[in-house]
This record gives structure tokens, sequence and C-alpha cells, in this order.
């Protein structure tokens, strides 16, 4: 519904479903090159490639390369061409350092991955300049990997090349610098020091100042930049592995935040549901929506009731409930939600017409198949497609599993056991825990993502999160339960509690288990002791919850790498020799009764392989466990444990590999053993509510973390953030002034709460914080905002990135920095800010095109001359387009004028002054609401 509140009295109004939907516009075609020094072009494509693959090819490649490889421009790719740029990425490194040993390696990696490559070898080429056709490669290019090694900055080549890739990287126009700092240090490569300076002491004395200086600058950003650090030989296939994934999501990122083809076909069930909606009549209605699962529905203003299962549907009130089937998608937008997979276009390209349209009519016009089908096509030769259209052919009418099981057959080994991994356990969790126990196995997880994703068999989400369309989820188990039908304990993995119960019971268990949750909370699963597990010995996955362990567990599960363990239940008889050889994650989350006297501490200390430990939510702990001696823990989560003793240490000696820290909501005595600048992996760092007696000094070195990408201090007494941060940072959450955050060019989310410092907003013209261009997110709480006097004609500005911006009781602040230049603001809040008296910009709502809910409340001295759409036009001829949910309350003067918001869905006012002259307040003028009355 849609929600109206006028002086306290709440209205309920439909929603008007806009139905009329746009698709935005693909950049043209660049015209192709031939004079173009080719890429490696991708032989035949084999399945999607691990970097393992390659790592072999170390050994001799010297043997197979005795100088650099030709390459014939005139060879047609085998590989189905796109309506993209030429090169999708242009890889630039000095061959005398790199390119037997990992430049190639790289290279032939992306390649047989179907991404176009321009490799240039700097040492092949003559002359100073660089040529116009190597100009027209890098401009082509959407991605520019440098890799910057020992002897790079010798190269004059090297040099003009990365000065070149830094510029078109400034103009904005999706041209970005993936970096990879080959066995030098990215400071050394920032700064010019170490090998580096020593080349620009050789340039010196043949080379203009003017010159000179351009490549310093360009080393200077590209410095700044997070990239891959390789550091051995040991790293290559990792680091090819991630780089790969990296270039994958880059290359095929979707331009919008639902994309376009979610759209496709939607217009004649939106406007069929509306017909049963009939928003004209009283009464309660209800709309049954049934089909074939996959398919995709929009909710309106009725109750709208989804189901595969008719009989729930017609077991409503008949008067109440209208059944509307959604049926598939007709042949012509079939096919083109498939090309949207398939070609990235909305038709197919030339030779693949008829290819086309007899897939889309085995799909019989399912969206998920389309989609899934599509996407298994995408920069596949013409013979896949015919095998996969005579595999289609072969299956039943209306089975859509088996549809969908084309695509992961297709898979590699390693890409199908994460899939039946995900399926059967890891939906919703962080794709980082499974990564590392898949890596263990000798499995290379970036991949096997990248390849999932790209076949629309997985997505991941904005924190990282792992998700699956439930026909995917219900198809990778169907897979699992078919391996033996009658008996579970014989299957690969066991999801289903109650069969996992009685897997345990009954002590059957076999060598093909490999996972097992089991919870208490739906059976008696009784006390777990040794003799339950002894026929599980390739288990890796044990998750168990509410459930009591006791006694010895001396040599059982020897392959364990995910122990998910809360500890309640303990009549003080705790598990003891838990195996932890090769145990890789602990989690002991939320564990209340977990304590001290446990018997696996001792034996944590000696774990060599535990990369990550979970120990938040333990209020029963008093003292901190010795983390492994061998330093392999990257993650710990000590947030909540708030039964820890005053005088408690962390010692930090061993935890140099830590990529997250998270010590929120903690008290402890000191940090002994470094400082947390020492922990130079460091990405993720949570000091929100943490009491240190010595955190000062901890921190003084802080601005050494050039991978800390997440920084959260708040609220910790002993805390005076005066240090420079890290230009790392994407998103910074503190209650202390920023010295440095003009500087912070990586930011992207930025909220600043109860602080006693000043957030200075200073004029637009000068080389301040304001220029931070990735900043899309920023809140102000409780923060007086200090905007600069000016002189000048700049105005104070905010980043003209952001998107949404949220000031909230900011008391002391009478002035805001100017909001005209935010044309890309979404979302809009200025709360309980006493003392306001104007916000410069928003008089004029129509240069936020894209604004979608503004929220203007308990500003008393705000005056009433704003949102009067523009200056000498009535306000009801103002129309804006975006706005859906607009409240304004308790702000001075009343808000005599108001545009039109025609899709405007929530309405909360305060109490109207009444209009001058002739201009009356008509609420159907200014929404197009229906229902109000």
């Amino acid at each position: 519904m849609g929600c109206i509140r006028i002086c306290g009295k709440v209205i309920l109004a439909p929603i008007v479903i806009p139905y009329k939907l746009c698709f935005r516009r693909k950049r043209p075609t660049p015209h192709s090159n031939n004079n173009i020094r080719p890429s490696l072009a991708p032989p035949p494509p084999p399945p999607f490639l691990s970097a393992s693959t390659y790592s072999n090819l170390n050994d001799n490649t010297s043997q197979q390369h005795q100088q650099a490889p030709s390459f014939d421009s005139q060879q047609p790719s085998p590989t189905l061409p796109l309506p993209t740029a030429d090169y999708e990425v242009f890889l630039s490194f000095r061959g005398p350092d790199t390119r037997h040993q990992f430049s190639e390696i790289l290279g032939l990696f992306l390649a047989k991955n179907k991404i176009r490559t321009f490799l240039d070898d700097n040492e092949l080429r003559q002359g100073d300049r660089i040529a116009p056709s190597l100009a027209k490669a890098i401009e082509q290019s959407k991605i520019y990997i440098p890799i910057l090694s020992l002897k790079y900055a010798e190269s004059k080549w090297c040099l003009n090349e990365l000065a070149e890739m830094v510029e078109r990287e400034k103009r904005n126009d999706g041209h970005i610098i993936l970096p990879i700092f080959y066995l030098v240090e990215p400071r050394d490569v920032g700064h010019q020091t170490g090998p580096y300076e020593v080349a620009f002491q050789q340039h010196a004395r043949k080379y203009d100042a003017k010159t000179i200086l351009s490549w310093k600058n360009a080393l200077q950003r590209v410095g700044k930049i997070k990239g891959w650090t390789v550091k051995s030989k040991d790293e290559h296939a990792t680091i090819i592995d991630r780089v790969s994934s990296v270039v994958w999501s880059h290359i095929n990122r979707s331009e919008d935040l639902l994309g376009a083809d979610e759209f496709v076909g939607m217009d004649d069930h939106v406007e069929a549901v509306m017909e049963k909606l009939s928003l004209d009549s009283p009464g309660t209605i209800m709309v049954g929506l049934h089909g074939f699962g996959g398919i995709k529905f929009v909710s309106g203003s009725r109750f709208i009731v989804t189901s595969r299962n008719t009989k729930i549907l017609r077991s409503l009130n008949e008067n109440q409930c209208r059944l509307y089937e959604v049926r598939p998608m007709n042949r012509k937008l079939s096919l083109q939600l498939f090309c949207r997979s398939a070609f990235q276009g909305n038709a197919p390209l030339p030779g693949y017409e008829t290819l086309s349209q007899e897939i889309v009519q085995r799909t019989e016009g399912v969206p998920l198949v389309l989609k899934v089908v599509g996407s298994s096509l995408l920069r596949e030769e013409k013979s896949f497609w015919e095998d996969t259209l005579l595999r289609l052919g072969k299956i039943p009418h209306k089975e859509i599993i088996e549809r969908l099981k084309i695509s992961y057959e297709s898979l590699d080994y390693e890409a199908k056991q994460v899939f039946l991994d995900i399926a059967c356990f890891y939906i919703g969790r962080r794709k980082d825990f499974p990564s590392y126990m898949w890596s263990d196995l000798g499995f290379h997880p970036v991949t096997a993502i990248t390849i999932l994703t790209q076949r629309s068999l997985l997505k991941i989400g904005d924190d990282g999160d792992l998700q699956m369309h439930d026909q995917l989820r219900d198809m990778g188990r169907a897979i699992v339960r078919e391996e033996n039908i009658e008996q579970p304990w014989m299957r690969s993995r066991v999801w289903d509690k109650k069969e996992a119960t009685e897997l345990l019971q009954n002590m059957k268990g076999s060598n093909q288990v490999k996972a097992l949750v089991v919870d208490d909370a739906y059976d008696n699963v009784g006390k777990l002791k040794r003799q339950h597990f002894l026929n599980l010995p390739k288990l890796r996955y044990f998750e168990a919850q509410q459930v009591e362990f006791i006694g010895d567990f001396i040599n059982i599960l020897p392959n364990i790498r995910w122990l998910c363990l809360p500890l309640h239940k303990s009549e003080g008889h705790h598990p003891i020799n838990f195996p932890m050889e090769n145990l890789i994650i602990l989690d002991l989350n939320c564990s209340s009764n977990l304590q001290d006297d446990w018997g696996g501490w001792s034996q944590i200390k000696m774990a060599k392989k535990l990369k990550v430990m979970d120990l938040s939510d333990c209020p029963s702990l008093t003292k901190l466990p010795d983390f492994p001696e061998s330093g392999s823990l990257e993650w710990l989560d000590l947030s909540n444990v708030n039964g820890l003793d005053s005088g408690v240490e962390l010692d930090v000696g061993n935890l140099w590999n830590l990529k997250l820290l998270h010590l929120s909501n903690i008290k402890i005595g000191r940090i002994t053993g470094g400082t947390i600048g020492t922990m130079e992996s460091l990405q993720d760092l949570d000091l929100n509510d943490f009491e240190c007696d010595n955190l000062k000094e901890v921190l003084v070195d802080i601005e050494e973390l050039t991978s800390l990408e997440r920084l959260q201090i708040t609220r910790s007494e002993k805390a005076i953030m005066d240090y420079q941060l890290p230009t790392s940072l994407k998103l910074l959450y503190t209650s202390y002034k920023v010295v440095n955050l003009w500087e912070l060019l990586e930011l992207e989310d930025l909220f600043v709460l109860d602080s006693n410092s000043e957030l200075e907003i200073p004029p637009a013209d000068e080389d301040s914080w304001w220029k931070v261009s990735k900043l899309k997110s920023m809140m102000l709480k409780k923060t007086k905002i200090e905007v600069v006097p000016t002189t000048s004609t700049s105005s104070c500005m905010l980043p003209s990135s952001l998107t949404s911006l949220l000031i909230w009781d900011c008391l002391e602040s009478v002035w805001l920095p100017t909001l005209e230049n935010l044309e890309n603001l979404i979302h809009l809040a200025i709360k309980e800010c006493s003392y306001l008296g104007e916000i410069q910009g928003l008089d004029n709502l129509l240069q936020f095109n894209k604004l979608e809910t503004l929220e203007l409340t308990s500003c008393p001295l705000l005056t009433s001359t704003f949102l009067r759409g523009s200056a000498g036009t009535a306000a009801g001829k103002i129309v804006i387009e975006s706005l859906r949910e607009l409240c304004i309350r308790k702000c001075g003067g009343g808000i005599p004028h108001l545009p039109s918001f025609p899709r405007l869905t929530t309405l909360e006012i305060g109490p109207l002054t009444p209009p001058d002259n002739d201009d009356q307040v008509n609420i159907y003028l200014y929404m197009n609401i229906q229902g109000y009355t």
C-alpha cells in the first residue's frame, strides 16, 4: 500500500505500478584495427581453466619460448565475437623481468578464459614515443594490467605506457588500472624509492623534467591503487587465479543494480495483474499467482500470493482470491532475454540466428532456463552450441531442472563440487569461509566462483554473500540425493537435519559423506561421543546446533576442515581432543557455555592450518586463548566477548597474517607483541566501543596498513585519532577527526558520529577532500559541520559522486554545504538539526533527477522557500519523476508549494500553511495516488 500521513491522519492508497520499462543503450562497437599487434588469440575454447593448469609451465617455459611468440593478425579467432572493444585487457610488462615466469602465463590464462588480451612486451619495440597502433590498443582496452617489476622503471616504453594509462583512467570513461607488483613493494613504486630511485637517477640524465614528472605522477597514482603483490614464485597460480576473476567481473559487470533482463516480458503480466487487483473496488482482494518456478513476479498494492501449487491458492476464499497463471514468455521476448546472456545484446550475432531460435524454443520460455543456458553459451564456438541444442532435445517436456543440469554438467570437477557445497550448505554465507576450505582441498575457489557467476548459477551479494536461485538450489540438492535415493548416509552431503540425526544415532556413516549438519532443535540427538563419528573418515564440514558433545575425540575425523560448534549444553564434561591437524575454520560463535577450561584451547595453539577463528558473542570467556604459533590465522573475531577480565592482554605477535580483526565491544588491559601497523595484510579492522589502555600507542603506525579497506573506530576512550589513515580505505566509520580525509581517494562510505571534532567543508576551488570522487554514502550524526567561509565565487560542496546523504542530530549546525552539485543523489535525509535555517540547492528539485527518497524532519528553523520546483513556475506544473518517498515534518513555515510526484508511494507531511492567493493545495494535482479521501 502507498501510505499518506497528513496531520496525523493515516490514509492507505494503492501504489500505481509503473510498467513502461526502458533499457539502457549499449555503447557502440569500435571498429577493428588489423594494424595493431594482435592479442593472445584464444585457441578452441576448453572449459574455464584453473590457474593451476598453468602453474606447471613455469618449469619448462624457458625451453619452450626462446623468443617471444609471434601471432598472425590475419588468423581468424575461433572465439565467438562479441559487440565490445577489440581488446578487453592491455597487459604491460618488461620482458626480461617477467615474460617467461609470469606475464605470458597470465596472458595465456586470460586468453584461454576467452578474455581478449593485448600482450605488450616493451622490449620488442623501438623509438621513444608510443606508436599510434599501440595507443589505439590502449584506448580500446577497458582494463590495464601493468606488471611492475624490479626493473620496470628502467624502461622508457613501460613508463610512457603507464603515463598513458593513468591519463585515460582520469577521464572516467570506463578505463581501470589493476596493477601487479612483482617482487617490489607498492610504496617503492609510489615514492620511487629502492630500485625505482636508481632508475630515475639514470633517466634524469637523458630526459627533460616534464617527462620525468609525468612518469613519477603515473607511478605515484598506480602505487596507491590496491592491486596484487607477488612475493614469490609459489604465489603465481593464486595471483593469476584472482586477477582473472576480478578482470572477468569488471568485463561482465551489469550496468544496473537490477539487470535489464529482469524486466523483459513483464508488461503483459503487470497489465493482467492490475486488472485482477480491481483497484477501484472496495474491500480486500487477494490475487494468487502460480506457474513455473523461475518465473518472476511484481508485487503490487494488494495481497499477492505466489505458489507453484494451485491447491494452496484454491483453498483461499474464492470471492477474495482471483487466480492468475504467469505463463512462460513468448518467443520474441524469450529470444531477447536469451540474447542478453548469450551475446550481451538484444539480438543474435550473424550466423547464430537459427541456433538461437532453436535453443529458445527448447527452453519453453522459462526465464531462469533462458538465462542459465544463455550464460553457458557466452563466448563458446558453434560446435558447443550445437551440442547443447542436441542435449536440450533429449529432455522431456517441462523438465526444468533437467534443462538447468545442462549448464551444470559442462562444469569441471572443481566447479561442480563448489556448486554442490553452496547449494546444500552455504547459501547466505560469505564466500570467504568456504573458500578457505576449498583452497586447502586443492581447489581454486576464485576461478570456480567466477565460472558459476558467469553461467548464472550463482550470484555474489554486495557483502560478499553467496546467493542462489531456489530452482538452482533444488537442482543441486537433487543431484546429491540421486547419489543414493534410499540411504542418506551413502551420499556426499547430508543437509536434512532429521536424516543427519538418524545417521549419527545409528552410527551408519560411510566414506562418501563429506559434509553434515545436525540440530537438536529438530530431533533429540542426544549426547554425541567419539563412536558416533567412527564411520565418517572423509567428513570435512560439520555443523552442530544445540548439541552436547562429551568425551575424548582423539584420532577421529582426520579430514575435518570446518567445525561450526556452538557449545551451549554442558554438564561439566566438555569435549576434548577435537581434531585440529587439518582444521581451517573453527566457528564457536554464540557459545554461551564456552569457558576458559575447554580442552580444545591447547590444541588450537598447535594448529598449523587454522585460518578462521570466530569467538564472537561468547560471554563466559574471561581469558583469551593462545593463538596458533604458526601465524596461520587470517580471520579473528572477538566481538562482544564482554566477560573478559580487565587486565587481559591481547598478544598480536603471531597474528601478522590477519586480514580481519574485530574487537568491538570488549575491554582488555593491553595489546602486546607489536602494533597494528605490523599486520600488513589487514583489510578489515573493527574497534567500535573497544577499550584498551595502550590503544593510542598501537595505532601510531596505522598508516602503514596499505591493504586496509574497512575501518570502524567509535567511542573508544583511549583512542585519540590524530594519525594519518591508510589511503586504501573504502569504508570509514569513526568518531574522530580524520586529518588526511582529502587523500582517501578510494573511500566509498563515510560515517561520522558522536564526534567532538568539527568536520570542515572547504570551498570547492581548494585542493581538499570534496574531490574524493568515489564517495557514495555519507552519514553525519551528532557531529558539528563547519562550513569554511569563502570570499571566492566557489561554494562549499560535497563530492558530486554521493548517492546517499544522511545528516542527523547535528545540533550546532547553522549552515550546510550547498547540495546543488549532487546530481547523483538518490537518498537524502536531514533530521533533528535544530539550528539549521537553510539548505542551499534544494530549492530546485528538478536538478535531482535521480532522487527517490527525501526526509526533512525536526528542523524548526528551516524556511518554507524550498521545494517550490523552480522560480517563477507554478508548483503543480513541475513534475518530479523519480521521487518515491517524501517525509516533511516539524519544519518551520509549512510547505505552501509542492511539485507533482507521479511515482510517489509514501507521503508524510506536517500541518500545511494555508496557501496564498489562488494556489490551492490539491493532493490529486501533486500525486498520482488513487483512493485518497
